[in-house]
């Protein structure tokens, strides 16, 4: 998957879902949900901050519908970045998420 696969169409179809809970490259707010990941070259295509299992669900459903590989991303405990998905999106559940 490249990024054109990943449009605009697919980022409102979850910002409807999510309210401002995704997080996009080029904002301060991705820009620290990435701190800490300099051991990967991977930059995820945005990154959702979910607090509820509907916020999960609804990002879960559309990288499916849309064939897109994600990436969860719990307490960060990876080393190796895998927690972060190229290009794909980010299911962020990490439990101090709700203070970004």
């Amino acid at each position: 998957m490249n990024r054109t696969d990943w449009n605009q169409k697919t980022e409102e179809e979850l910002e409807e879902v999510l309210k401002n809970k995704i997080a996009l490259p080029g904002t301060e707010k991705y820009a620290a949900s990435y701190q800490g990941w300099a051991v990967t070259d991977n930059r995820p295509a945005m990154v959702c901050h979910c607090e509820t299992k509907e916020d999960v669900q609804a990002a879960v459903i559309l990288a499916q519908k849309k064939n897109i590989r994600l990436s969860v991303r719990g307490g960060g405990h990876d080393w190796q970045g895998r927690s972060f998905a190229d290009v794909g999106p980010v299911i962020d559940i990490h439990p101090d998420n709700s203070q970004r």
